[in-house]
């Protein structure tokens, strides 16, 4: 018996260490990197993981 619907959508979680939460409480500029440095892995890791069609 399936509990969860199989759905066309994934859900990431991105975390840091308690250590490295200071520097982007003081200095909010650094989210904008944080971010972007996110994304790009995921990119990468569902560029990798589908096939290329065609």
């Amino acid at each position: 018996m399936d509990v969860l619907k199989k759905a066309p959508h994934r859900h990431f979680i991105f975390s840091l260490p308690k250590i490295l939460c200071r520097y982007f409480l003081y200095d909010r500029k650094l989210l904008v990197s944080l971010s972007r440095c996110a994304w790009d892995s995921l990119k990468v890791f569902m560029q990798n993981a589908v096939p290329e069609k065609g």
